[in-house]
């Protein structure tokens, strides 16, 4: 504790200067707390911020997938019905051997009722 106190100090300190050196001591001693509760602070700052910065990459990250699965959803192909597995019957088999115009049936060759007649025009 002398080591602080200068030469015209210690003449001070001879004349009954323990009130003095006690007064030193208790500021030192606060200085040192305030020192010590700085450091807690910082401490309990810095853990914070790290907390705080994995939660933060955390929702990043989420949102991020988020988005991906969101544009693999609009790319996706139209889903494919399962096919049907089986024997189809020969009627179906047959329909579908069939040419597409062969299935409607030819013009018998009766004369139909309609004709072609003028319309009279009237005066």
């Amino acid at each position: 504790m002398r080591s602080v106190l200068s030469c015209c100090d210690e003449e001070l300190l001879a004349d009954g200067g323990i009130w003095f050196e006690q007064e030193l001591r208790s500021l030192e001693e606060e200085l040192s707390r305030a020192q010590e509760e700085q450091k807690a602070k910082l401490e309990q700052i810095n853990l914070r911020e790290k907390e705080v910065s994995a939660r933060e990459f955390k929702v990043l990250k989420r949102e991020l997938q988020l988005m991906i699965d969101k544009q693999n959803q609009a790319q996706a192909i139209a889903p494919q019905p399962k096919k049907r597995h089986g024997k189809p019957k020969r009627s179906k088999l047959k329909l579908l051997s069939k040419e597409r115009g062969q299935n409607i049936s030819a013009p018998s060759g009766t004369p139909t009722s309609f004709s072609k007649v003028p319309f009279p025009r009237l005066p």
